[in-house]
């Protein structure tokens, strides 16, 4: 184990070389960080457009265009930003006919921008 900046991490057999070989003479700290992951959207289909009404919980959304969209509460969103006249950018799978929001972006407007 390596214990560095408040960091404890478990190094496998195999990485002992690689690591050791890359301090030998070295009197710099070995700091290791916990993974980034992103997910970028898969075969997601993606949809621009404005809310024209939700549910209380603003996980049933009907954009102006007539698109209904189902936000679960899992998906990382601020729900309480998903209000009607909102501009909003999401990725959805089509599951059973239902438009299943796998990730939603609710769009800045700013002011002076003739919107």
């Amino acid at each position: 184990m390596i214990r560095s900046a408040g960091i404890l991490a478990t190094l496998s057999i195999a990485a002992l070389p690689l690591l050791s070989g890359a301090l030998a003479g070295a009197d710099s700290t070995v700091v290791i960080a916990p993974p980034v992951v992103m997910v970028a959207p898969g075969p997601e289909s993606v949809v621009e457009g404005t809310i024209a009404r939700t549910n209380k919980e603003a996980t049933r959304l009907v954009l102006t265009n007539g698109m209904e969209l189902t936000v679960p509460l899992t998906v990382p969103a601020l729900h309480t930003e998903l209000t009607p006249h909102r501009s909003i950018k999401a990725y959805y799978r089509d599951e059973g006919g239902e438009n299943i929001v796998t990730m939603i972006v609710p769009i800045q407007v700013h002011p002076g921008a003739g919107v």
